[in-house]
């Protein structure tokens, strides 16, 4: 049906290794839909994987953080 809504929330996959539907997560917020972020921790790599938490860990310790907290800190920054 035309201008019905069906659904109040989107849930989608973003985290610091795929951030692709930033933009729809942005404009689904930005129509009053609420934004339900799965993956945040790219399924353990951003801490499991070395080449990865490597880049992750300099900026977490200058933080004063773990890299884990650091990649979910990132997720919680975005404005949805």
């Amino acid at each position: 049906i035309d201008g019905v809504r069906l659904f109040s929330v989107v849930q989608a996959t973003w985290n610091l290794l795929e951030r692709s539907a930033g933009d729809a997560l942005a404009e689904a917020h930005a129509a009053g839909m609420g934004v339900v972020v799965k993956e945040a921790m790219a399924n353990g790599r951003l801490v499991r994987e070395a080449a990865i938490a490597e880049r992750l860990r300099p900026q977490a310790e200058r933080l004063g953080c773990t890299a884990d907290a650091l990649a979910l800190a990132a997720v919680l920054a975005r404005p949805w």
